[in-house]
């Protein structure tokens, strides 16, 4: 009898494991984007890999950051490279679900995730290696990974040259830094090649990792900002801050723009709901040691507000769908939130990936395997009892 009740627990658990939901890729979390609205925030971050390459935790300085973002709730993600330390697929998959409940998440691959072994999960699990997202009105953010910048070379020059005939104001992100000089860049005559081809495109900014820590410096009319402060050990250099961090652009249609460097370390966000009301508590601080604004997308009702929270306290009142805030306030206004499907969707079973699915069609081969064997086992044991 006892054997009966270990094959069917086996069996529940071969079911359950064939049934499992397996970890998302960045693509679920693309969303559209409104195209009327005055002004959009976006988050970037970058090398929030663990000191110790084979580790699969993050340290616990990339979590202060994930949650600030997700307290944020921007408009979109940008991620600067290095994102694991070895490119394992256990530490791809770690990261993709420390990702959870961010809209659209727009990475590139850096130094440390380029694995020979994954690098195909992860072109199809976290992002491709160059590509485009015209989300944001007005601005195209051309994104080209380590892998094709550094190892292919030409390949990006080609892509970057044709990616930028858009009126759109651009946006380029690379890991390996181009400027400022941090004796971490690009090498030559790479470097020398991008940074031209940046100024006769107009590019309006750079983002970059690979250095642990913040810098920000204008060249050629092209502000190049560094944000690899993420929770890889941290450097030191005279044009970089070796500071913990993070960065919020502001982002207007007809390509003005503001940089929010965010120190995750020193201070808070804290958001408190009532019926009528939300408090917004910011003591944050920028990598610059001085008070700074932190933006927020905050869902009241049926509407979206977006404001960049002064530092200090501020207040969103509400009565229906009469929206006032704090006269500190500098920028903010409200729109109407996507409607929630009124009819109940049918529902669709999750197609994993090639690789998870093999790996729990495996499993599962396997326990059912178990399961055979104990039945066969039972069997013999009756046939022995009555002989």
């Amino acid at each position: 009898m006892r054997y009966h009740k270990y094959a069917i627990i086996i069996t529940l658990i071969a079911i359950a494991l064939t049934l499992a939901p397996v970890i998302g890729s960045t693509e679920a979390s693309h969303e559209n984007i409104p195209q009327d609205l005055p002004w959009y925030f976006i988050a970037v971050f970058g090398d929030n890999r663990h000191p110790d390459v084979y580790a699969v935790e993050y340290p616990e300085v990339y979590y202060k950051i994930i949650s600030e973002i997700k307290v944020s709730n921007p408009f979109a993600v940008i991620g600067t490279g290095d994102h694991t330390g070895k490119g394992l697929k256990s530490q791809i998959d770690k990261f993709l679900k420390s990702l959870d409940d961010l809209q659209n998440v727009y990475v590139i691959m850096g130094n440390h995730d380029l694995n020979p072994e994954t690098i195909s999960y992860w072109y199809e699990q976290v992002s491709k290696g160059m590509y485009y997202v015209d989300a944001i009105p007005g601005w195209r953010v051309i994104l080209v990974d380590y892998y094709h910048t550094e190892v292919l070379g030409s390949d990006a020059l080609s892509f970057i040259e044709n990616s930028s005939k858009t009126e759109r104001s651009k946006i380029l992100v690379v890991h390996t830094p181009i400027e400022p000089w941090l004796d971490h860049n690009m090498p030559e005559p790479l470097r020398t090649q991008l940074r031209n081809l940046i100024a006769e495109k107009g590019f309006k900014l750079v983002l970059q990792g690979h250095w642990h820590g913040y810098a920000d410096v204008s060249v050629n009319g092209t502000r190049y900002l560094v944000v690899g402060g993420g929770g890889a050990p941290l450097y030191e250099h005279e044009n970089g801050i070796g500071k913990y961090c993070y960065a919020f652009l502001v982002l207007w249609p007809n390509g003005s723009y503001e940089v929010l460097s965010i120190d995750p370390i020193a201070g808070y966000v804290k958001i408190s709901k009532n019926n009528t009301s939300i408090k917004i508590e910011n003591t944050k601080l920028s990598v610059y040691g001085t008070p700074t604004e932190f933006p927020l997308r905050v869902k009241v009702g049926n509407l979206y507000v977006v404001l960049l929270a002064p530092h200090g306290v501020s207040y969103v009142n509400f009565t229906g769908e009469n929206i006032t805030v704090s006269g500190n306030v500098r920028l903010w206004y409200s729109y109407e939130a996507p409607k929630e499907p009124t009819e109940t969707p049918s529902v669709t079973p999750e197609v994993p990936s090639e690789h998870e699915a093999l790996e729990y069609k495996e499993l599962a081969l396997i326990l059912a395997a178990v399961v055979v064997l104990i039945a066969f086992i039972e069997v013999l044991t009756r046939l022995r009892r009555r002989m």
